[in-house]
């Protein structure tokens, strides 16, 4: 598991933790800088969204 620094979708610059190999890693950083919500953005979205809320 790689950790890196980017700058999400939302705007917000946070930590990201990828697995995988060097391709797959690539492609989920390339998928969160482009439409991918910062940890803070996603709970704040999961939260006034309830049907989303995990089991």
């Amino acid at each position: 598991m790689a950790k890196h620094t980017i700058l999400y979708g939302c705007g917000h610059i946070a930590a990201a933790e990828v697995e995988g190999n060097e391709y797959e890693q690539q492609e989920k950083l390339d998928y969160l800088k482009i439409c991918g919500r910062c940890p803070a953005c996603e709970k704040a979205y999961r939260s006034a969204h309830p049907s989303l809320q995990k089991a």
